[in-house]
């Protein structure tokens, strides 16, 4: 397995730590997140699988995708009423978006906006430690995640439709 240029040895990582000594991905304004994922598995309780400590993070909790950003209270952004990703043969698109100018995060799921949420007091720190994909606290997503695109700019609806559409 490798991400642009970081290869990870083990055949079945349980996660993929990603070092940011460069603290490249320290993005502490607008933010994109996009992904594909596929959980082959539903379990009770979370599922994380993506983290950047003190940032950004997003998780499964019984099926259901959950996105945070570290506010003074720990911003958490849920998904529409009745959203829920389950383990399948389907592979599912999902972004996240911060703009930083109008405080507001955006989540879209398989291309289409699912909740938009205004937020205020973001913090993010500029040291941010390394990126997680996989795991946390021994609560990692049993499934796959692949195309892990992260920005430094809010993308527009037209751009995350072309993500979704271009895989």
């Amino acid at each position: 397995m490798s991400f642009a240029g970081l290869t990870v040895d083990d055949p079945n990582p349980d996660f993929v730590r990603i070092p940011d000594a460069s603290g490249d991905l320290n993005l502490t304004g607008d933010l994109s997140i996009s992904l594909w994922i596929k959980r082959t598995e539903n379990t009770p309780g979370d599922e994380w699988f993506i983290r950047k400590n003190f940032a950004y993070a997003w998780k499964f909790s019984n099926s259901i995708p959950y996105f945070y950003m570290w506010t003074p209270g720990l911003t958490l952004v849920e998904p529409s009423p009745g959203t829920s990703i389950s383990a399948g043969s389907d592979w599912h698109h999902m972004a996240a978006v911060y703009n930083a100018a109008e405080e507001k995060i955006s989540i879209y799921i398989d291309g289409g906006l699912n909740v938009s949420q205004t937020i205020q007091g973001v913090v993010i720190p500029e040291d941010q430690g390394d990126l997680i994909l996989g795991f946390y606290n021994d609560a990692g997503m049993i499934g796959m995640v692949d195309d892990v695109r992260i920005f430094n700019t809010a993308l527009t609806a037209d751009e995350i439709t072309e993500l979704f559409q271009g895989y």
